[in-house]
């Protein structure tokens, strides 16, 4: 993660990059991603980090649900 934010890039793509965290670290990964000045897409099984998100998208069962913040 580090490397791409150094070159910044205008959109980043992230999959579960807070699996295995603590909560510390989680946290420093939260504040990255909030201050970051461009688009972030992100898979994430932690409702802390979804609630930063302005659009989520849920696929279960095929089934494709948007949510708009």
């Amino acid at each position: 993660m580090i490397r791409a934010l150094v070159s910044s890039p205008r959109l980043l793509l992230l999959d579960d990059i807070d699996a295995y965290l603590d909560q510390s670290a989680r946290s420093v990964v939260h504040r990255v991603i909030t201050r970051y000045p461009a688009t972030i897409i992100l898979v994430s099984r932690h409702p802390d980090v979804l609630a930063h998100a302005t659009t989520r998208w849920n696929l279960d069962k095929l089934r494709l649900t948007t949510f708009l913040s």
